[in-house]
């Protein structure tokens, strides 16, 4: 088993190259990803003070000045964590490199200061975790025009459940390591919840503006009546590559095959005991063997 995922990494740029190619010769569409990356700031043993976390923000900034794609470093609700932001790239190999670049530059720059940044999921108890968040929208190839709009529902409601059926299927790539399973913890997320916290996703639902929900559905701040479409299961360790390879292939499937899920957007909150939403899978060795059993009864090949 252990040789089949490192056949897989080592494959990790040809695979999402694949996947790009076989979706864009199926479809007139330009597929746009944007990410959000979270992580927490350390001084020796403690989770670093305001002004330590305002300076190391300043300094990161600096750094990206003269790398295009990196739109902002601020400050997370949770003390010490800090996000970067990326802007929406339809070239998803450089938008991957920019993320291995940012990871990099954000450590080298703690480190330089002395000081340690942490992308682990969950490295402080009763804090929000560290996710890898993508932002995609879906673009028509000859006005590059958005078409994730209440115009054209069907499109959204397919990309939905190409990124909802991915999740339980690639979750071993979307979580890599045992301890970013605590992130989809019913008793972790709902202890956050209580205390005003942002969540991690523990099902398989979807809502408008619902960070409860594994899918939100956000609207453009530029045209309210576009959207895009954030996925919220991949942890702030993740491997972009694979990540994206899966999810974009999923993607392809529901709009190829016309899929849509049969059941509506959440309003409420998702750990809500009422709801019978499928459960994301919440241990490594389950989430191993959920992918490899999917791609035994698929002939998956890699």
């Amino acid at each position: 088993m252990e040789k089949i995922f490192a056949d897989i990494y080592s494959k990790k740029e040809s695979l999402l190259e694949n996947s790009i190619t076989i979706f864009y010769k199926d479809f007139a569409l330009n597929i746009y990803v944007g990410c959000e990356i979270e992580f927490y700031l350390f001084k020796k043993n403690t989770v670093a003070d305001v002004k330590t976390t305002d300076s190391y923000i300043d300094l990161l900034k600096k750094s990206f000045l003269q790398k295009p794609g990196v739109y902002a470093v601020e400050k997370e609700l949770s003390f010490g964590q800090i996000e970067i932001k990326i802007s929406p790239n339809n070239n998803l190999v450089e938008l991957c490199e920019l993320i291995y670049f940012v990871k990099e530059m954000a450590l080298k720059v703690a480190n330089i200061n002395g000081l340690i940044a942490d992308f682990s999921s969950y490295p402080i108890s009763g804090q929000c975790m560290s996710a890898l968040q993508f932002n995609i929208s879906l673009h028509d190839n000859l006005r590059n025009k958005n078409l994730l709009s209440d115009i054209n529902e069907d499109l959204s409601r397919y990309l939905i459940h190409g990124m909802i059926s991915s999740i339980n299927k690639f979750l071993i790539f979307y979580a890599p390591k045992k301890e970013d399973y605590k992130r989809f913890s019913f008793s972790i997320n709902s202890e956050l919840y209580s205390l005003g916290k942002y969540t991690s996703p523990i099902n398989l639902s979807f809502g408008k503006n619902n960070r409860t929900c594994s899918v939100r559905i956000a609207d453009s701040s530029i045209d309210k009546n576009c959207k895009r479409i954030e996925f919220r299961p991949v942890a702030a360790d993740a491997d972009p590559y694979l990540s994206l390879a899966f999810l974009i292939s999923e993607i392809r499937n529901s709009i190829k095959n016309k899929l849509f899920l049969n059941y509506k957007e959440l309003y409420g909150n998702a750990f809500d005991l009422k709801y019978n939403f499928e459960k994301i899978i919440d241990n490594y060795t389950d989430s191993k063997e959920s992918f490899i059993n999917n791609a035994r009864n698929n002939n998956l090949i890699f």
